[in-house]
């Protein structure tokens, strides 16, 4: 397990949700590239989880005068936790919580992916996946993009048929897709 924060003093103020997004985009490549080598070598494939949440957070030294930690603590690093153990459940890779979503959103290309309930708070939490930065691969997602909308759209307008009908037409095209392949 790793634990990673982008934030002051090591980030500009106001570009650390894109930070974060970018950094888990390029790692799920890399581990995407590994497995299908590793894959052709007949080695162990390993899949990697990773949540991502934006808010405030106390970070510093933490602990006592014989043992300390520099780390962050607060209720964004528990729900980035959540979220990151939350990517078992839907087979994705990376899950962001909205505020990130909010301030990442004009450099990263997301899906909402679902509202989900998390110990700890009363509202459910909606969650996203970032797919990638805005720009260079947009048009290689766009299609499966577009898709996935259009699925969920229905789904919550209760037109449960058309749903499942685009989600297989995803899943035809790409059937590792863990959040099309989620019931």
């Amino acid at each position: 397990s790793v634990m990673a924060f982008w934030g002051p003093p090591f980030v500009k103020e106001g570009d650390y949700a894109v930070r974060a997004c970018e950094t888990a985009i390029t790692s799920f490549k890399v581990a995407a590239e590994l497995r299908e080598k590793w894959k052709g070598q007949g080695k162990p494939l390993f899949y990697q989880r990773i949540g991502i949440a934006t808010g405030e957070v106390v970070i510093g030294n933490i602990g006592t005068q014989t043992k300390k930690n520099f780390t962050v603590i607060g209720d964004s690093v528990n729900l980035a936790s959540r979220l990151e153990g939350t990517n078992k459940l839907y087979g994705s890779e990376v899950l962001v919580d909205e505020r990130t979503y909010e301030l990442a959103k004009r450099w990263v290309l997301f899906r909402e992916v679902d509202q989900i309930r998390v110990v700890g708070k009363t509202q459910p939490v909606r969650v996203f996946e970032p797919l990638a930065l805005v720009g260079g691969e947009t048009a290689t997602y766009a299609p499966e993009y577009m898709r996935y909308e259009e699925a969920s759209k229905c789904y919550r307008a209760r037109e449960f048929y058309s749903a499942v009908e685009l989600r297989e037409e995803l899943l035809q095209q790409k059937p590792e897709d863990g959040p099309s392949n989620w019931r």
